[in-house]
């Protein structure tokens, strides 16, 4: 393992000097990320007052137009009832919510230092790519750093990070296939739906009263830029490029990424040690905290432990990569398809 720090040394050093540069050319550029983002949050503000008084006036029967809305809504409302009963019958009856899928891979090779190399290795994604970006943006003479740089940007440092990740904790700690989680059963996708399913209510709940709290407390409800880009794009105010770019960002990329990452490593790694709820609670509050609105934090967390509860019973990425990006989809799809009707 001792050959591996000098790799880690490595990373962290190119990281810090791509940052020292970034702060040193990016002064210089305009960010069009960020002007769409103040420009559509507004709107989804006047967007949201405008639904509300429509629905509780007409109640959405003027006309179809609220039924492709209400159409994903309404199959996840019924999806969500009957998992939620069933479920909670289980757990009336003694049993578990999901039986557990015997752990193909046992304990993972690796244990709560890995926190320190994910760490590194995200740091070194994040600042080098973005810095590459930057640089290209500065030295072709353009005054704006695009949304295309950044998703592209985005994209490789979220590819690089999962890419680099894999590699060298399967050879540093020379782990399987099975300590990675890259197995997939019929078994791990039935658990997949159902948890997402089941897991509807609770999140919605908890993300209306958090966010009645941050907005009482004076806070502002933030969406996640990802839905101010997807918008802008269907308004016509960006290329197609950047809405399949920010689809594939979210359902894919950043889903597998982000599992690999917080499940299949650090929460693993904490299991290793300590009972499921500590480890499941510590690696959760890292995963909500590095997301980038405080409205999110409190649904986010309460997700995370769901996807951690999936991993401790089908030890797959896959299964938990599934969910997330089933969720994904949904918010972006209900979010566009509101953004459209009103």
């Amino acid at each position: 393992i001792g050959k591996f720090i000098y790799v880690y040394a490595l990373l962290s050093v190119v990281a810090i000097l791509a940052l020292i540069g970034v702060s040193i050319f990016e002064r210089d550029l305009r960010s069009e990320t960020s002007r769409i983002r103040e420009e559509y949050h507004k709107r989804l503000e006047r967007i949201d007052a405008r639904f509300k008084e429509r629905f509780s006036l007409r109640g959405g029967r003027e006309s179809g137009e609220w039924e492709v809305v209400f159409l994903p809504v309404g199959v996840v409302f019924c999806g969500g009832v009957a998992a939620l009963v069933y479920g909670l019958w289980r757990l009336f009856r003694g049993k578990e919510l999901l039986s557990h899928n015997q752990k193909r891979g046992g304990s993972p090779p690796w244990r709560a230092d890995a926190g320190l190399r994910l760490l590194i290795l995200f740091f070194f994604s994040s600042s080098f790519v973005q810095f590459l970006m930057v640089i290209f943006s500065f030295f072709s003479g353009s005054s704006i750093y695009s949304v295309t740089e950044h998703l592209v940007a985005e994209v490789l440092a979220k590819t690089i990070l999962f890419g680099l990740a894999l590699s060298l904790f399967a050879k540093e700690y020379n782990a399987s296939r099975e300590n990675l989680g890259l197995t997939v059963d019929g078994k791990c996708v039935a658990y997949s739906f159902f948890l997402f399913f089941f897991s509807f209510f609770p999140v919605l709940l908890l993300s209306l009263g958090w966010s009645s709290l941050v907005q009482r407390l004076g806070g502002e409800i933030e969406a996640n830029p990802a839905v101010y880009i997807l918008l802008a794009a269907s308004d016509g105010r960006l290329g197609m490029h950047a809405f399949y770019l920010t689809l594939a960002l979210a359902v894919l990329v950043a889903p597998f990424a982000e599992e690999f990452i917080f499940r299949t490593i650090l929460f693993s790694a904490f299991r290793s040690h300590f009972r499921f709820l500590p480890s499941a609670v510590f690696s959760s509050l890292v995963f909500a905290a590095l997301h980038p609105t405080v409205a999110g934090f409190a649904p986010l967390l309460l997700l995370s432990l769901f996807l951690c509860y999936l991993y401790e019973r089908t030890s797959s990425l896959f299964s938990v990569a599934l969910m997330h990006s089933v969720h994904n989809a949904f918010q972006i799809a209900v979010v566009v398809l509101v953004y459209r009707s009103v």
